[in-house]
């Protein structure tokens, strides 16, 4: 029980701290995400991203919200005044919004960024709406067409990484030399993101990595 208490005296503390520095802030823009957790319940995550007078930068969790029925624009909008309310933001400092482009988010007529601009009234045309800029990483990494610089370079770090000898020996070289790193990571289709660390350790060692093979 102790801990608990500590856990939620924390919280409680963080928490609070987030409301002081929204209530203080010049403007604020919000990011919601819809996801799905292990129980197959709709969680809608938002964060904010502040900037003072002093054009000093926070950016927070603000809230999670539970959708068990339906996940519609409607139910999503409700889900995030309950998250804004809870922490008392005033709408008249929101810039601006960021979503994925899901019909529920981002639908002409009940999309949940659309219902915000109606909730706004006159100052709908002021806030900007983006779409989410992992997203948009995420797509260009699939349409640039870069499969056949990869491949070579999947085949050149799977070379050294999964054959224990090879990978023994690069890490013991790279050591040797001093070098600014001392692996390379491996690239997993699951986290899409690995793809940017893989190229990015592999130019930085492209060097050491020709003089190995």
């Amino acid at each position: 029980m102790t801990i608990q208490q500590r856990i939620s005296q924390i919280a409680s503390d963080i928490s609070g701290q987030l409301n002081i520095l929204v209530a203080n802030c010049a403007y604020f823009s919000l990011a919601v995400e819809e996801s799905t957790d292990i129980s197959s319940t709709t969680q809608v995550i938002v964060f904010i991203k502040s900037v003072s007078l002093d054009f000093i930068v926070n950016e927070e969790f603000l809230g999670m919200a539970s959708l068990s029925g339906h996940t519609t624009g409607a139910d999503l909008f409700t889900s995030l005044l309950s998250v804004c309310n809870k922490s008392a933001l005033d709408f008249d400092k929101l810039s601006s919004i960021a979503t994925d482009g899901a019909p529920s988010m981002v639908g002409c007529e009940n999309g949940m960024v659309t219902l915000l601009k109606n909730h706004l009234g006159d100052r709908q045309k002021e806030l900007v709406q983006y779409h989410c800029i992992i997203h948009q990483q995420q797509l260009c990494a699939k349409k640039l067409g870069f499969e056949r610089l990869l491949k070579d370079v999947y085949d050149t770090v799977n070379l050294i990484r999964r054959h224990g000898l090879n990978h023994r020996l690069f890490t013991s070289f790279l050591e040797e030399i001093d070098a600014d790193y001392a692996d390379l990571p491996t690239y997993t289709e699951v986290c899409w993101l690995s793809k940017a660390a893989v190229l990015k350790r592999f130019v930085e060692l492209l060097g050491p990595i020709i003089t190995f093979l």
